[in-house]
C-alpha cells in the first residue's frame, strides 16, 4: 500500500516537473515563437518590412495552397474507402479525416535540416513535370506508396502529380512544414495565402497586437502562451490530483498501523523475552528501526522502480524523449518510504519500548 501510494506520488512529480522541462528544454534554441498565418502575396512586402523594423530575423514565406483530395492513381478517393481498412478503428478513422478534409500544399526547391528523405528521391533544381514529396506518416494511413499519382482539387482547379519521395520531418523545431510538398512553380497560379515563423525577443512584448493591428487578416499563434498555458493546466490538473494520491498514501500508513497493531500482543512477548535476557531498551528500539526501515526502504525502492519505468513509457510514447532515469527521483522515493515507515511504526509500537517485561510477561501469560 505504501509503495503504491509513493509510486503515484513520485510519477505525478517526475510528469509534472522533470518531463515538462526536458520537453521545453529539447526545443532548438531559436525555434520560432510566433506563427504568422494568412499573408497575402501582395502583403509578403510590407510584412517583411514590419518585422525587420521590430528587430526581429527576416522570415522565410511559405505559399499554402487549400486542396482537396479527389483521386489516387486515376481512382476517386473517399472516406468510405478507408472503413475497416486497418483493422484498427482508430487509425482508420484518422485516415478517413485525412482523407476527406482538405490539405495544405507547399513548394519547397531544397530540402531543410528537419526534414529527411526516407524513400525515393527529392528534386534539385525545378522538375520539368510537377512532383510530390509526401511525409511518411501521413502517407502510411492513406496507403500512399512511391509512384502513386495524387491528384487535388484546388478552388475547382486539378492539379496532379506523382510521389517521388518520402520524408521524415522533425515536428518538434517548430518550423512550417507541411505533410505534402510540391515541386517549384508547381503550384503557381493557383490561390494561396503564405505562413512563416518568426522568434520574437522576450522584450517585444507588443509585437503580436502591433502586427495585427497593422494587418488585420492576420493570424498570429503565439507559442510561448501556448506552451505556459500547457504547463499552468498540468499544475492545475496535478494539483487535484495530488490530493487523491496523499489519501492513498494515508492509506497505506493506516494499513501499517492496522498490521502492527494485529501483532500488538507477539510483539510485547518478543520486548518483554529481550529485556528479560537483558536486552536494553536502546536494543530493543534498533531492532525495531531496522525492521521498519527495511519495510520503508523496500516500499519507496518500488515506488521508484515502478514510477521510473511508468514515467520511461510516457517519456517515449507521449513526449516522444529519450528515456533518462532519474536516481534522484529513487533516492527521494527511498528515503520518504524509510521516514514515513519509521514514525508510523515506531508511533504503533510505542507500547512495546515503555512496557515493564515483567508485568508483560506475567500479563501474556495469564
Amino acid at each position: 500500500a505504501l509503495g503504491l501510494g509513493l509510486m503515484a506520488l513520485l510519477l505525478l512529480t517526475f510528469v509534472r516537473t522533470d518531463l515538462l522541462d526536458r520537453w521545453q528544454m529539447s526545443l532548438a534554441e531559436n525555434a520560432p515563437n510566433r506563427f504568422i498565418i494568412n499573408v497575402q502575396s501582395d502583403q509578403i512586402g510590407p510584412v517583411r518590412e514590419f518585422i525587420a523594423a521590430q528587430g526581429v530575423a527576416e522570415p522565410v514565406l511559405f505559399p499554402m495552397v487549400r486542396a482537396r483530395l479527389v483521386e489516387r492513381n486515376g481512382a476517386p478517393v473517399s472516406g468510405a474507402d478507408y472503413e475497416g481498412r486497418s483493422g484498427d478503428a482508430d487509425q482508420d478513422r484518422q485516415a478517413q479525416r485525412r482523407a476527406e478534409r482538405e490539405v495544405n500544399l507547399s513548394m519547397a526547391d531544397a530540402l531543410r535540416d528537419d526534414n529527411q528523405v526516407t524513400a525515393g528521391t527529392f528534386w534539385t533544381g525545378t522538375p520539368a513535370s510537377p512532383e510530390l514529396s509526401v511525409e511518411e506518416g501521413f502517407a502510411a494511413d492513406l496507403g500512399w506508396k512511391l509512384g502513386d499519382r495524387i491528384a487535388f482539387d484546388i478552388a475547382g482547379q486539378r492539379f496532379e502529380a506523382p510521389i517521388t519521395s518520402l520524408r521524415s520531418v522533425e515536428w518538434e523545431s517548430f518550423q512550417p512544414n507541411f505533410f505534402v510538398v510540391a515541386s517549384p512553380g508547381a503550384l503557381d497560379g493557383y490561390p494561396a495565402s503564405h505562413i512563416t515563423a518568426v522568434q520574437v525577443p522576450p522584450e517585444r512584448n507588443r509585437f503580436t497586437a502591433e502586427l495585427v493591428q497593422a494587418f488585420p487578416n492576420l493570424s498570429v499563434i503565439d507559442v510561448d502562451a501556448v506552451l505556459a498555458q500547457v504547463r499552468s493546466t498540468a499544475d492545475q490538473v496535478s494539483t487535484v490530483v495530488q490530493v487523491v494520491f496523499w489519501f492513498s498514501l494515508l492509506a497505506g500508513v493506516l494499513a501499517l498501523l492496522a498490521a502492527v497493531s494485529a501483532s500488538q500482543d507477539e510483539r510485547l512477548l518478543e520486548g518483554g523475552v529481550m529485556r528479560a535476557l537483558g536486552g536494553s531498551r536502546r536494543q530493543l528500539r534498533m531492532a525495531q528501526v531496522s525492521e521498519f526501515a527495511a519495510i520503508g526502504l523496500l516500499a519507496g525502492l518500488v515506488a521508484a522502480i515502478a514510477a521510473s519505468v511508468l514515467a520511461g513509457v510516457i517519456a517515449t510514447q507521449v513526449f516522444d524523449l529519450p528515456w533518462r532515469p532519474n536516481w534522484t527521483l529513487a533516492v527521494v522515493g527511498s528515503a520518504v518510504g524509510v521516514a514515513m515507515t519509521l514514525l508510523a511504526g515506531l508511533f504503533a509500537t510505542r507500547k512495546v519500548l515503555d512496557a515493564p517485561p515483567s508485568a508483560t510477561l506475567r500479563e501474556l501469560q495469564g
